[in-house]
């Protein structure tokens, strides 16, 4: 489904990490089949704004909407793990990765 960007800083539901989990194996397997010998990084833009409510936005994160990332980041690592389990060739010098950006580290301590 289409799930727009931030959609999980409210919360995010089991079904909705089930989906998130499944599209990143798919897409994870898809590389490691066709492109054993590349590598690939997933990576969400401008995480640390989204969980503020979108850029510029001034206000802290709520420790809900920390812990909303968390699920959502470990349903999308949870795929490409399992992904890398099933579909990795031995010895390949490619792999698929998955990666946080933040760039407002010191703010968000």
């Amino acid at each position: 489904g289409n799930m727009a960007a931030g959609y999980w800083v409210q919360g995010i539901s089991e079904a909705k990490e089930a989906e998130e989990e499944l599209q990143f194996y798919e897409a994870a397997a898809f590389f490691l089949e066709r492109y054993p010998q590349k590598t690939f990084v997933f990576s969400n833009c401008e995480g640390d704004w989204e969980i503020r409510g979108g850029l510029g936005v001034q206000r802290a994160p709520k420790e809900a909407e920390f812990v909303a990332m968390q699920r959502w980041l470990r349903a999308r690592q949870a795929g490409v793990t399992k992904a890398r389990q099933r579909f990795r060739v031995p010895g390949a010098a490619g792999n698929v990765y998955l990666a946080a950006e933040v760039n407002l580290i010191a703010e968000s301590l």
